[in-house]
């Protein structure tokens, strides 16, 4: 069956959050004779463009938390659902209640993915909506937003990454309609980190 892309691309001029790194890459050509050797240098955020957030992202002060290294590749690869959250200007619990058992992983295709990506006026997540995804098991959530979250403080981070939820963020959900899939989501493995670019695919 074909793949997804569910990636946005990263690009020079990629809205990050106001306090992050820009993403820029940066291209060098020496002469190797009679050819030219291109060389990229890239300099980023790890919370750029689709990318995984993990419980060190947001760990208490002085506290260890899981980083991007120390989570376990069947976590980021299996079966997910798809779920179509259009025309709601939040996520609510009532939506998540309604999705009854399914795959622990959920994938939340919003407005978002009609809209120019932007650093405001997305649709996030209410707080309520995130406990019941943890009462139901789930273990990884999508969404095609820049963050889960609309408040500055967070609660919605809180409340998955204290209970181990791996936040998969920055989605393009435009080409998958809602439904069952297997996802592969595989983050650069970057020692220590509190996140990381990934590239995301969907397969029925």
């Amino acid at each position: 069956m074909p793949l997804i892309d569910i990636t946005r691309p990263l690009h020079n001029g990629l809205p990050v959050w106001p306090d992050d790194v820009p993403f820029r890459r940066d291209a060098t050509v020496k002469l190797l004779g009679e050819r030219r050797c291109r060389i990229s240098s890239l300099t980023m955020s790890a919370h750029a463009g689709t990318h995984i957030d993990v419980a060190a992202h947001l760990a208490s002060q002085g506290g260890a938390a899981r980083t991007v290294d120390a989570i376990e590749l069947d976590v980021l690869i299996g079966p997910a659902r798809v779920v179509d959250a259009r025309g709601l200007a939040s996520v609510t619990a009532e939506l998540i209640h309604a999705l009854g058992e399914g795959p622990p992983r959920v994938l939340l295709r919003t407005d978002n993915s009609d809209r120019e990506y932007a650093m405001e006026g997305y649709v996030g997540l209410e707080e309520a909506a995130a406990g019941l995804l943890v009462s139901r098991g789930c273990v990884l959530l999508g969404i095609d937003g820049p963050s889960v979250d609309t408040e500055a403080d967070l609660p919605v981070h809180r409340v998955l990454l204290d209970a181990g939820v791996v936040l998969l963020e920055g989605l393009d959900l435009s080409a998958a309609a809602p439904g069952d899939y297997e996802l592969t989501c595989l983050p650069l493995p970057l020692e220590g980190s509190d996140g990381a670019p990934v590239r995301a695919l969907l397969r029925r």
